[in-house]
């Protein structure tokens, strides 16, 4: 073959050796073509700039109008600014949340909003809708416009504040009950059943930690066994309250967002979650005890806490972990591949699951007995 055939791709001088080497790959006729091939997309994300383009005219935003990124999780979430006013606007991934699970989340917030609880309400647009269809690549996808939430996301704050986060989980609790609504609905299984097949696609079924997740998780279900689940207070829960999803300004007022894991089981699952958060945060300790006191302090002023409630609790702390692992591993194609392995996962359990249910562990035994 002549060099004429060939396209001279690169040069490159060794030094020292002074030598000068010609690395050549074949040259592709210009009358050569390819053929095209369309294939599915899994994901994609909109331009800022066109999606803020829209938003001014769906809603009637006065301008300037500016949209940018805020985060790229399982949804994207874009904060969109215009002249007077701000709102942040998510865009669900397909197929994560259906239009009936979307309305059924705007309804919750519109209600919320009606009696005054603090959080991030869906913001109409000017044909009084609520949800966008947007099309895609991968095909249809959903977004809503809420209100933006002011103040500032602060993980660790004072005994006041958590008292007043009690205070607003309740009112929502409060508002909300009675209501069923079109959402998921959790249970024990729900929460424990369906991750450990999930990390074996990562970790050996036979190591430590998938040993240590499955005997914990047939003590976790003989702990809520016991508990009285008809008794226990139900509703619409929010499953995710924690710093990352609120808003505290400085004068001390609260306000709560995404609320896209929402779902219908008993409302201790709220209380439940923050004791697993806060626990992670502060690990245990005085600051520990006295915040969760008086986050509990503050709920129970609007809604005593009932003792089947105070049973489920610690176990459905510990069993949290296991849902939200779950899920990180459900997304792992457009949401967790970033940093989701077997070190991490190995990691996750040793470190936070493991942690959690030793502290845990007296007053998952005492709720055992308790029921017996």
């Amino acid at each position: 073959m002549t060099m004429s055939k060939y396209n001279l791709l690169f040069f490159n001088i060794i030094a020292g050796y002074k030598e000068l080497s010609v690395t050549c790959v074949p040259f592709l006729n210009a009358n050569t073509h390819s053929t095209m091939v369309q294939l599915p997309v899994i994901t994609s994300t909109f331009s800022p700039a066109a999606l803020g383009e829209y938003l001014q005219s769906a809603y009637q935003l006065p301008g300037p109008v500016t949209c940018t990124m805020l985060r790229m999780g399982i949804n994207h979430t874009f904060k969109v600014q215009w002249q007077g006013g701000a709102g942040v606007f998510r865009v669900y991934s397909i197929n994560w949340r259906s239009e009936a699970e979307i309305q059924a989340e705007i309804q919750v917030l519109l209600t919320l909003q009606a009696q005054n609880v603090a959080v991030s309400y869906p913001l109409a647009d000017k044909q009084g809708r609520y949800m966008q269809a947007l099309q895609s690549p991968e095909g249809l996808r959903y977004g809503v416009m809420f209100s933006f939430a002011a103040g500032e996301k602060v993980m660790f704050y004072g005994a006041d504040l958590h008292k007043k986060v009690g205070e607003v989980m309740a009112h929502f609790h409060e508002v909300t009950a009675g209501m069923n609504i079109q959402r998921e609905t959790y249970t024990p299984e729900r929460l424990l059943d369906h991750t450990i097949a999930k990390l074996c696609q990562w970790i050996d079924p036979h190591s430590p930690e998938i040993t240590f997740m499955a005997s914990t998780r047939t003590i976790l279900h003989e702990s809520l066994q016991q508990v009285n689940w008809d008794l226990l207070p139900k509703g619409p829960v929010h499953m995710d309250i924690w710093f990352d999803n609120m808003s505290i300004r400085l004068e001390g007022d609260v306000t709560i967002f995404d609320f896209d894991f929402l779902g219908n089981g008993p409302r201790c699952l709220d209380l439940a979650y923050y004791l697993m958060q806060l626990y992670h945060l502060e690990k245990e300790g005085p600051a520990y005890e006295e915040k969760y006191a008086a986050f509990m302090a503050g709920y129970n002023s609007v809604r005593p806490v009932q003792p089947e409630e105070l049973q489920a609790i610690p176990a459905l702390s510990v069993a949290l972990y296991y849902f939200y692992l779950g899920i990180q591993c459900d997304r792992f194609e457009n949401f967790s591949n970033v940093y989701l392995n077997e070190a991490y996962l190995k990691r996750y359990i040793e470190v936070i699951v493991k942690r959690i249910f030793n502290f845990l562990a007296p007053k998952i035994a005492a709720s055992t007995s308790l029921g017996k």
